[in-house]
């Protein structure tokens, strides 16, 4: 199941927007190296969403707009918890916010909704007909 985050970046100092939306767009091309998991850069937080069984699904235009996707309701637990925690948040500015440091980058700060989380559990709870279907085919 996928639940959708923004990634929110947090300055020290006002920039333009010019200078905002260049560190974004950078940023989003960075983050986007979770879904393959392939760069060496990445490989603290990718370690830690493979352990708790859970992956960066896709990151999208606009702000920096990333889904996760849970693969049991365990899972999306050990998602929460680390949100909860602030741990995802410091992997992520510890990970992603060093080449921006002089530009005033303090941190990143993941926020995902409460109810993307409740929607999850529900669907693990009570799959649709669909996904029953789905997943014994698969088997």
């Amino acid at each position: 199941l996928e639940l959708d985050a923004t990634v929110d970046p947090d300055f020290l100092r006002n920039l333009t927007d010019a200078q905002r939306t260049k560190i974004i767009r950078v940023l989003r091309s960075n983050i986007d190296a979770l879904v393959s998991g392939k760069d060496e850069a990445v490989d603290s937080i990718w370690t830690l969403m493979v352990q708790n069984g859970f992956e960066v699904y896709s990151v999208r235009e606009g702000s920096i707009h990333i889904s996760f996707r849970c693969f049991s309701e365990q899972s999306l637990v050990n998602l929460k918890r680390l949100c909860a925690d602030k741990t995802l948040d410091k992997l992520f500015t510890e990970v992603f916010c060093p080449e921006f440091v002089e530009q005033g980058l303090e941190s990143l700060t993941l926020r995902i909704p409460d109810d993307e989380f409740e929607k999850c559990v529900e669907t693990f709870r009570h799959p649709a007909p669909e996904t029953i279907v789905r997943s014994q085919s698969v088997s």
